[in-house]
């Protein structure tokens, strides 16, 4: 986290608005009481990663209910308040299964890209990999 603890985050498919996490401010030795976090929209098989001080949660909008199987992003300033998902592609048939985000070309000095990759139905159960690059862009370059 921002503030120097450690974070980890455990999923149910039980419910798929709320993620358990505990923190740890001694590098994993002990760790907090369990808290939940919000997802307004859902999340299921989330990928958690923190790249240029934001967090960045990846998954689908739930498995059941109202408008499920879309990939989605959520973003965090601090790894435990999310806002609105923001979908990135809206499920087209059945519904697609795992996924997983990388940092590609982390160095010292810069926080390199992510790549996201996931499943996507097409047909039935039938899926292809969908593959996202996102770039940090300095706004005061």
């Amino acid at each position: 986290l921002n503030d120097g603890r450690m974070i980890a985050y455990t999923y149910t498919d039980k419910n798929e608005y709320a993620i358990e996490y505990v923190t740890s401010d001694n590098d994993g030795r002990t760790f907090s009481e369990v808290g939940k976090t919000v997802f307004k929209n859902r999340l299921r098989n989330p990928q958690i990663i923190k790249y240029n001080g934001e967090f960045f949660a990846f998954g689908r909008s739930g498995n059941f209910g109202e408008n499920p199987g879309n990939i989605v992003v959520y973003t965090s300033s601090d790894g435990i308040t999310w806002g609105d998902a923001t979908i990135i592609a809206k499920r087209e048939a059945g519904l697609g299964a795992y996924s997983n985000v990388i940092k590609v070309n982390a160095t010292e000095s810069s926080e390199g890209r992510l790549l996201y990759m996931s499943s996507h139905a097409y047909k039935l159960n039938l899926t292809n990999t969908y593959m996202w690059w996102i770039d940090f862009i300095d706004d005061n370059k």
